[in-house]
């Protein structure tokens, strides 16, 4: 499991550099595949187990 996280990581690394480089090199364009990369399954993992492991993940929010 900790080598899917590193993965999902390395991939989540790669996709913020590749965003970055594009986006310097072309200003004025828009961000077609923005969504493709927010619901890749590697994103959202990511992105609950970081929530998970928050120290405040299971303390009641405003709608709790």
């Amino acid at each position: 499991m900790d080598m899917d996280r590193q993965a999902d990581e390395a991939w989540i690394l790669s996709v913020q550099s590749k965003l970055y480089q594009w986006s310097q090199a072309n200003p004025g364009d828009q961000w077609r595949d923005m969504w493709s990369w927010l619901t890749d399954i590697r994103t959202l993992r990511c992105a609950w187990q970081r929530a998970a492991s928050n120290r405040g993940a299971r303390t009641a929010g405003s709608t709790g």
